[in-house]
């Protein structure tokens, strides 16, 4: 997950809010903000993304990568993973219940 630094630091502070005595809040803490690392963005506009981000993406350091915008934020994929997720979404029965709690009705009444 990329995310801006605007982003990032709303995510933090709400992490940084929650207890530190919740087992929880830790393991998030620790998932989120310990696995982070500020990227910069190069004159064409790539990331190199650290070898123990690739590690946790299941890419390798000369594959190519998959960009799946999310809206404020994209994800980074690999092909092999990217796929299995896509199959996963289309599944009708399961995409019967997941749409269940969006309303994606266009009727403005």
């Amino acid at each position: 997950m990329v995310l801006t630094t605007k982003a990032f630091e709303a995510i933090s502070h709400r992490l940084n809010q929650m207890s530190m005595t919740d087992p929880l809040a830790r393991s998030l803490r620790r998932l989120i903000i310990g696995s982070a690392t500020h990227l910069e963005v190069d004159k064409v506009g790539r990331i190199l993304i650290p070898d123990f981000l690739c590690k946790k993406a299941g890419l390798s350091c000369d594959q190519e990568a998959i960009l799946v915008g999310q809206g404020s934020y994209f994800e980074i994929w690999s092909s092999d993973e990217w796929a299995l997720q896509q199959e996963a979404l289309d599944q009708a029965d399961a995409n019967s219940e997941r749409f269940k709690v969006l309303d994606l009705s266009t009727n403005s009444e």
